[in-house]
């Protein structure tokens, strides 16, 4: 797999993608994959092996219409690209200097393994649900994310899966730069998803089967601002923990003090009865 800093992104991107297909979509994509990878280790010099042509009714049907699939093989390292004579393709470099051809089998090794598993998964949460409703995906909810640029991402989701995750599905879409400063907006209210609202399901904040949110990246100056009250908010928090560490041991200070107490009254009581009874 690709060996850049934007590689988990890439892989978390294709994972959500891939929710949005049928089971039945995934096993053909699964099986296609395989076939093209296979070619490619048995004959890994032969550039037509290399080559998936959007204009082959094949490849468009098993590849570039299925969600994430052109993002799985550009995960692999293909690139899309215009060729003089087949036109749109996806094209796997033979030209790559980072990467020597063991290295790239390998690479196209493990990418096919890390389908195999997120197919699977796919298709546990495909037959876990218990939304009790049919739908044309594996995923329970189709996320819309709508970027700043006026594009719309979208991404399947289980309904127990919480907002933090899609705004981690969000950043996918921003650089590693920008990507710490996106935050996410509830359409309806057009309310910002706070720190505690990022914890709660999609089920609790009724974005399920379908919801559209808004990304968008703070400034400077409001970033700066939340990075502020974060800080602010941890020293409170901290102090309260302190605070609170202090009044425990005052507590079981006191506690052991009464106690104490309690036993020199009752050791004192007893030798008074004692001596009284001589």
């Amino acid at each position: 797999m690709t060996d850049t800093v934007e590689s988990e992104k890439v892989w978390e991107k294709c994972a959500r993608l891939l929710m949005l297909n049928s089971i039945e979509k995934l096993a053909t994509f699964l099986e296609t994959v395989r076939r093209v990878l296979e070619s490619i280790n048995h004959a890994p010099g032969i550039p037509k092996f290399r080559t998936l042509k959007y204009s082959n009714a094949s490849i468009a049907n098993k590849v570039i219409e299925i969600s994430g699939g052109v993002e799985f093989f550009h995960g692999l390292g293909f690139q899309t690209v215009a060729d003089a004579e087949n036109g749109k393709v996806l094209r796997l470099d033979t030209d790559d200097a980072t990467r020597s051809e063991p290295e790239t089998l390998e690479n196209l090794n493990i990418g096919l393994q890390w389908l195999e598993n997120t197919i699977s998964t796919c298709r546990s949460c495909a037959t876990s649900s218990t939304t009790g409703t049919s739908r044309s995906g594996c995923a329970e909810c189709t996320i819309i994310v709508r970027l700043p640029t006026g594009a719309s991402v979208s991404g399947g989701f289980m309904r127990g899966d919480k907002l933090h995750h899609i705004r981690s599905y969000a950043c996918c879409y921003f650089t590693s730069q920008r990507s710490n400063a996106v935050r996410l907006v509830l359409p309806e209210s057009r309310v910002e998803v706070t720190e505690a609202l990022l914890d709660c399901t999609l089920e609790e904040l009724g974005l399920c089967p379908r919801a559209v949110l808004f990304a968008s990246i703070y400034s400077e100056t409001e970033r700066e601002a939340l990075l502020s009250q974060k800080h602010d908010e941890q020293h409170l928090a901290q102090t309260g923990q302190k605070v609170q560490v202090k009044t425990e041991k005052k507590t079981k200070l006191d506690e052991r003090q009464a106690l104490k107490e309690e036993r020199a009254r009752i050791l004192g009581a007893f030798k008074d009865d004692r001596s009284s009874s001589k």
